[in-house]
Formats: structure tokens, sequence, C-alpha cells
């Protein structure tokens, strides 16, 4: 059996076995064409659904969110000095008592842009399919769409992103969508996850 044909079996079984790790033992190099051809098949299966194509990043902070207090330090309409030109109201309506504890870890994020046509559950379960899945607290979550506006990520109609909330409102999960409207006008929609609904290739999500 040669070394592909080792790297197959390998890759087909469901565990480690003794058999397995002596093929590893007899050929040090066995391991490493190994991870390199599941990292070839991985990329380009994740490539099927995603282009990966800037990063976004917050820092660490000390400074605690209150939703109705400070959301317009962040984003706020153009009428009050801001970039929007409509900003949802149930992001107060609903969570406008929020709080959120400073932020101790940096936060590195990725914005992947859908290939093809996908229904928020199929964007969701290939995100953990290949652990880069990332739902984000509303403080993250609206700093991180600040800074996809100012870095020009949703300069055109269907080129919008998603993030996804780690908060919930009476129990459903729920998501930020930073997008241009019909007719240009920059608009930061807040809704439940409808896990059904489907988002148009060239849009974004943003996860780890």
């Amino acid at each position: 059996m040669n070394n592909t044909e080792n790297l197959v079996a390998i890759a087909n079984k469901n565990g480690w076995t003794a058999e397995y790790d002596a093929s590893l033992a007899k050929n040090p190099n066995l391991f490493n064409e190994l991870f390199s051809m599941l990292t070839s098949i991985m990329k380009g299966l994740i490539e099927n659904f995603f282009k990966r194509t800037k990063q976004v990043s917050l820092e660490p902070t000390a400074d605690e969110f209150n939703v109705k207090r400070d959301l317009k330090k962040f984003l706020a309409l153009k009428s009050d000095g801001g970039k929007l030109d409509w900003l949802d109201d149930d992001i107060i309506g609903w969570f406008g008592k929020t709080t959120i504890k400073g932020r101790k870890q940096k936060i590195v994020s990725n914005i992947y842009r859908l290939l093809k046509n996908l229904t928020h559950q199929s964007i969701i379960d290939t995100g953990k399919k290949f652990d880069i899945y990332k739902k984000y607290n509303l403080f993250d979550a609206i700093e991180l769409a600040s800074k996809l506006i100012d870095a020009g990520e949703i300069e055109e109609k269907g080129k919008g992103i998603v993030i996804y909330f780690e908060e919930e409102h009476d129990g459903v999960p729920c998501r930020v969508s930073v997008c241009r409207d019909d007719g240009g006008k920059l608009c930061l929609n807040l809704l439940e996850v409808d896990p059904d609904r489907e988002f148009d290739v060239g849009g974004g999500v943003l996860f780890s």
C-alpha cells in the first residue's frame, strides 16, 4: 500500500488504532502528509460555501456597554451625527436594558462571503462543521458592525453582513444585518433568526 492509500485508509477511520499508530511510527512524514491532505480537503469543502475576505478585530476594553445609553456612541443616524440612514428601533425596544461588561480579550473575526444562496440554518451548520461559527454579545456585535462600515464592506446593495447574537429575544436567537437597501441607504436591521430564510450569494457573515 503506498502513502496515498495509507492516508486515505487512516482518514476514513473513525478513530486511531494500534495498527495506524504503527504506520505513522514507521513513516515520520506520514502524519505531515495526512495533515496536509486533510487540510487541503477541508479548504476545498469550505470554499464550496464561503470565501474569507477580510479580518476585523476589537481590542480589550474596561468599558461596559448599556444598549440604550451607549448605542449611539457606535451606531447612530446621520441626523444625529452618525453613519446610518436607518436604525432598527427594536434594538433598544428588545435589548435597551441590557448591560454588558468590558471585553477582557482581543476579538479577531473574519468576513465570509457566500458563494451560493444559503438559508440561515445552512450558514450556521456550515460554520459549525468547519469550526468557524461564532455568536457575539451585543456590545461586540454593535462595535463590529461599525467597523465593517468604516472598512467599506457595506458599500453596495447585496453585500450586507450578518452578525449572530448571543442574546435572545423571548427565547429566540437574533441577528443584526448591516446592509444597503434598494435605494442605497445604509441600514442596521435587527431580526429573529429564521432558519429557513435564504441569504443571497455575495452577502456575508461574521465568524471566527
